[in-house]
């Protein structure tokens, strides 16, 4: 019985450092991902996110955000990844190594995509993220998040499919609960990181799966 009385009992207990300066430093130099976790992510088959669940990965753990987000668009930029050794991104898609990247995307198994990454907030998570759109359905759903620069938005997901396959993709639609806006101050150093990206540059960060359909 004492057991269970100290599981049960609560203590009320302050830090004097602010969650959000933790959040600064854990985040690093590059900016967190969202994406949509579906049944062939490799996540979703650890059961560490459910499928179709929109999540933030850091390292091996995975943040739950749910089926939706509301989030904060901010801006866009071209990107060209390839995931092979070395790892090299590029945000020029009139460069060369852009077009390199593109064409070799279209191989099966190439370990390469292009296409659009968004500037976000996410409000739930007081933090800067990335949502990379670099899949053929996926691709389609860039200009619908790219006209509302600046607006808070909902991204969900939707069944496609053919004769052959099924899958889901991202969704966009105008948000009816805008959240927190960020500080202005980390709001312009983040735009001015996004806005001048190093191309042709080697990826620092951990080898990553960033494909989707």
């Amino acid at each position: 019985m004492a057991n269970e009385v100290a599981k049960q009992k609560k203590f009320e207990i302050t830090n004097k450092y602010d969650t959000n300066d933790m959040m600064d430093m854990v985040s690093g130099e590059f900016l967190s991902n969202v994406k949509l976790f579906v049944s062939e992510s490799p996540e979703v088959k650890e059961s560490k996110i459910p499928m179709n669940h929109y999540g933030i990965k850091n390292g091996e753990a995975v943040t739950d955000l749910g089926e939706k987000i509301d989030v904060l668009v901010l801006q866009w930029r071209y990107k060209a990844l390839d995931m092979n050794d070395p790892i090299v991104q590029n945000y020029d898609k009139d460069s060369d190594t852009f077009k390199q990247i593109k064409e070799k995307s279209f191989i099966k198994d190439s370990k390469c995509v292009f296409g659009i990454e968004f500037l976000l907030w996410v409000p739930t998570q007081k933090i800067f993220a990335a949502l990379y759109l670099n899949g053929k359905s996926s691709r389609k759903v860039a200009p619908t998040i790219a006209k509302d620069l600046g607006k808070w938005v909902t991204l969900g997901s939707v069944l496609c499919k053919n004769k052959e396959h099924t899958w889901f993709t991202n969704t966009c639609v105008p948000c009816s609960t805008p959240g927190e806006f960020p500080p202005e101050d980390k709001f312009q150093e983040e735009l001015k990181k996004f806005q001048n990206p190093e191309d042709s540059s080697v990826e620092k960060s951990e080898k990553k799966d960033e494909r989707e359909r």
